[in-house]
């Protein structure tokens, strides 16, 4: 499950790279996990993208996570990080650099795959 939600992130980070909100008549934040990764997969093929898309793949694998609230790619420390500050279990003050709206944050960590 967690390569399906690492693998779908990059696809919608992809779309996002390539300014695709819809595809087939569909939000790609509405799309599934599993949709998600299959819609890139055939965009990528009509549109002659697929080693640019292993390219960006490959750059953005490893330790780090697109993070939904931030609208980017993140440590897994910094995830997990705003996931407590979110939760209520750590005080703002752990994250001095970086300005958290918890309600909102709340939201899009709950709606997470990544959330621990």
């Amino acid at each position: 499950m967690k390569a399906n939600v690492r693998l779908a992130d990059i696809s919608r980070s992809f779309f996002e790279k390539h300014k695709v909100y819809r595809y087939r008549m569909k939000k790609i934040e509405a799309m599934s996990y599993e949709e998600c990764i299959q819609k890139c997969h055939w965009f990528c093929e009509e549109n002659h993208l697929v080693e640019e898309f292993e390219a960006f793949r490959q750059a953005h694998t490893g330790d780090h996570w697109y993070c939904r609230y931030l609208g980017q790619f993140v440590e897994e420390g910094l995830c997990y990080d705003i996931q407590m500050l979110a939760g209520g279990y750590i005080q703002r003050s752990a994250l001095p650099d970086c300005e958290v709206d918890v309600q909102k944050a709340g939201q899009c960590c709950e709606s997470c795959g990544h959330n621990f």
